[in-house]
């Protein structure tokens, strides 16, 4: 009896023994199957994160070198085959980069039907280039960023190199500065910057489009200049400013909004003002602007207590009929048929409105001196209304104001004007609507609003020009 129990008991030990071993079996089957499916959904998620840092890597090289594709196209806007041709051609030699040394993701850069050898891949589409014709012509070249982790699927971006050609004002530019510049929270542009020498990043730095830097200066206009940006006491390369979805900011200061790239550099030496057909010119220590409701734009021009009156009358273009107030007769007498609004001071100036709540500007008018100048209080157009934090002007608005002197000292709260100086001061808060080339000095805020009618090519007379190239590199991407 003892010896049956003692099988039985054998026999029923071998059949939970093989029963275990089912259950063991089935759950490192159960185990082993999940943890192909984990290996297989983080492999899958750690590609796609990866296509996503290389689209990202091809998107910032391509920001940074901007400026350099740019300068390599031919001097033929309406030949789109050629600027096309000319940016592969750049584009090209970054064929072998990869995002990091170890990364097997590949990225081409298609401004035409073939990058690298290989042609575009089916089923993307390459969009023509545009131009928009005008004092500036202003193109986009189309481009497709592809991505490919070994044999895996590729990655797409779309996206367009704009770039304007054309004799250049540098009223086109909401902020240029022919030297080094600091900028901080205490600037705010809302349009682009161009700086010929060193820039440095102080706080966080608000620019609602290109910030370009050549890191050379007046003295060397062939430079290319050394890619790179100062922020605090460390200088980053331009690659790694260039703003990103997983680096926003640096700790020390950051580009808001704005793309960085190389300038083209050297501007400076190759300033040439605009030789006015008609220029007046004007002793005064004051001149005081207004306009009348029938649109005739005033001029009162004073000399300690002696006052000159002048009005300008539209003549149906860019010109008016300027007419003086005989101060012995009261009569008017013409001084010129076809004048081209700019006014020449021999000595220092202070301008100022007339009516300290209306629009001082009525015509395109330029005051220039080559001493200094002070603005004293607010100067508006008439067909420019503006908000709080936005100004407009009106369509076929041509009411503009132009400032050129070695020193400009602004003392309002609001002006309307493109200010070529050497040093821009102002010691209260100010927005400008317009712009502003020279080295913005404070101490108070400063906000630039650009004028769009700059960006065109349309300036107020004799603003200073820059030969006809092609300059104001952007990236721009498809939503």
């Amino acid at each position: 009896m003892r010896h049956r129990t003692a099988a039985f008991s054998l026999v029923w030990a071998l059949i939970l023994f093989a029963v275990f071993a089912l259950l063991a079996a089935g759950l490192f089957r159960v185990t082993e199957a999940r943890t192909t499916q984990t290996r297989a959904f983080v492999d899958s998620t750690l590609a796609s994160v990866t296509a996503r840092n290389d689209l990202s890597y091809a998107g910032r090289l391509l920001a940074a070198n901007a400026t350099r594709i740019v300068r390599s196209l031919p001097e033929t806007p309406n030949d789109p085959t050629a600027l096309t041709r000319a940016a592969q051609q750049i584009a090209d030699s970054w064929c072998t980069r990869t995002s990091t040394a170890s990364s097997p993701v590949t990225f081409r850069i298609y401004f035409t039907q073939t990058a690298c050898g290989q042609a575009l891949p089916a089923g993307i589409r390459l969009d023509p280039v545009t131009s928009q014709p005008g004092a500036l012509t202003t193109v986009q070249l189309p481009f497709v960023l592809v991505t490919r982790l070994g044999t895996g699927p590729q990655s797409v971006r779309t996206g367009w190199l704009g770039a304007t050609y054309g004799a250049f004002p540098l009223a086109a530019t909401t902020l240029y500065v022919p030297g080094d510049l600091t900028l901080s929270p205490r600037i705010n542009i809302q349009g682009t910057v161009q700086v010929d020498g060193q820039l440095t990043l102080n706080g966080a730095v608000k620019v609602t489009d290109a910030v370009a830097v050549s890191g050379c200066g007046l003295s060397a206009p062939d430079c290319r200049g050394e890619q790179r940006v100062t922020l605090g006491s460390s200088t980053f390369p331009v690659m790694q400013l260039t703003p990103a979805v997983e680096r926003p900011c640096l700790t020390v200061g950051c580009l808001q909004s704005g793309s960085l790239s190389t300038g083209a550099g050297g501007y400076g030496l190759t300033w040439a003002v605009q030789a006015p057909s008609s220029p007046v010119l004007i002793a005064a220590s004051v001149l005081r602007l207004g306009v009348t409701l029938e649109g005739v734009q005033v001029l009162q021009a004073c000399q300690g207590s002696n006052c000159t009156l002048y009005t300008a009358t539209r003549n149906g273009d860019r010109t008016a009929r300027l007419q003086r107030q005989d101060s012995v007769t009261g009569q008017s007498v013409v001084v010129q048929e076809r004048w081209d609004g700019m006014i020449v001071v021999p000595n220092a100036i202070t301008v100022s409105s007339l009516d300290a709540n209306g629009p001082s500007i009525g015509l395109p008018l330029t005051v220039s001196s080559l001493q200094p100048l002070r603005v004293e209080g607010n100067l508006t157009y008439v067909q420019t209304s503006c908000t709080d934090s936005n100004c407009m002007t009106g369509v076929g608005g041509e009411d503009m104001l132009g400032l050129i002197s070695p020193v400009v000292r602004v003392e309002a709260e609001r002006l309307h004007a493109a200010i070529s100086t050497g040093t821009l001061s102002n010691p209260n808060d100010l927005t400008i609507y317009g712009s502003v080339a020279g080295t913005p000095g404070g101490p108070g805020a400063l906000r630039i609003q650009q004028d769009p009618r700059f960006r065109a090519g349309l300036t107020p007379p004799g603003v200073p020009v820059l030969p006809s190239k092609w300059r104001e590199a952007f990236i721009g991407y498809e939503k």
